[in-house]
């Protein structure tokens, strides 16, 4: 509209400035349990899913979006630097992820099991089919509102109970605001208590 208006001369204003704009809900705080990974966890080894566990373990190693996860190459991947380079990201910026000793294991498993092609996670052609699958077996083992993405938020409240300090959380995650990286982030009370113990 404002285009039209100064550009174009099409409109004399712009009806979308006397919207006010809806204020944002409430922020998921939502982190997995311990007993919800191991049953997952056993879920997924007894159904021959060992994908999607380590596609939920890199989540957690990483703080890396499923699309991120999903889009990982052999060439992308290096373990002996210990990186993974993201190329394209939600942000439009690319970045390295700095993977752990756990994180490279995972990899290497999957590039053990990868049949064909470069992609590691190439048994789902889109993010769609990966959902799918995943929503089935938290369906099967009674477990609700754990989103995928809520392994993302575990990360990065991880990452910050592990003393790393928000500039360096953030170029793990490739957040660009702290406000948002701020969103992601749900310290665990217990922990918060075990510093000021």
């Amino acid at each position: 509209f404002d285009i039209a208006m100064k550009e174009w001369q099409w409109s004399s204003h712009n009806p979308i400035k006397q919207i006010t704009r809806p204020k944002h809900g409430k922020h998921r705080t939502r982190r997995p349990t311990q007993e919800e990974l191991t049953t997952l966890h056993n879920e997924c080894s007894q159904s021959g899913n060992d994908s999607i566990w380590r596609m939920i373990e890199l989540a957690v190693e990483t703080g890396m979006r499923q699309g991120e996860l999903l889009g990982l190459t052999k060439d992308s991947v290096n373990l002996n630097e210990h990186f993974a380079h993201l190329s394209e990201t939600k942000n439009g910026e690319s970045r390295h992820v700095p993977l752990s000793r756990r994180a490279c294991a995972l990899i290497a498993a999957e590039i053990k099991e990868t049949q064909s092609g470069q992609r590691l996670f190439s048994r789902w052609s889109s993010g769609d089919g990966f959902r799918s699958t995943y929503k089935r077996i938290c369906k099967r083992v009674d477990i609700s509102d754990l989103r995928f993405h809520d392994f993302r938020h575990e990360a990065a409240s991880r990452f910050f109970e592990m003393g790393l300090n928000q500039f360096q959380v953030a170029a793990i995650t490739g957040h660009k605001s702290l406000q948002s990286l701020h969103r992601y982030t749900h310290i665990r009370t217990k922990h918060l208590l075990d510093l000021i113990s």
